[in-house]
């Protein structure tokens, strides 16, 4: 399991909202984050590239989903853990010097 921390800006009456118990940990997220194709959201799946931009290829994550959460009060700290899939995406080189090597052409 890894651990990273993560920035974002969140709107300050949000943040009230889930300090005062008004929304849970779950509704933050959710509106912290937006829908897949917002901004915010894909900030997200920025993040989790970036720990692994040093395995190599081109990775990309285009959907997570959160899987655990919590947030104490007293302290007004939190977390989340969620699940995601990363695509590597390597080039293998150019087509004219593949096709010597292969005879599929690939």
């Amino acid at each position: 399991m890894m651990g990273e921390k993560f920035s974002l800006p969140i709107a300050q009456g949000l943040f009230v909202q889930l300090a005062k118990g008004q929304i849970n940990i779950a509704e933050f997220l959710k509106q912290l984050f937006g829908e897949p194709g917002t901004h915010n959201y894909w900030l997200m799946c920025e993040g989790l590239v970036a720990y692994h931009n040093k395995d190599g290829g081109s990775p990309e994550v285009k959907h997570f989903d959160i899987t655990d959460s919590g947030f104490n009060a007293d302290t007004k700290t939190g977390f989340c853990k969620c699940s995601f899939g990363i695509h590597f995406h390597y080039l293998l080189g150019r087509a004219s010097q593949c096709q010597r090597h292969h005879p599929l052409g690939f």
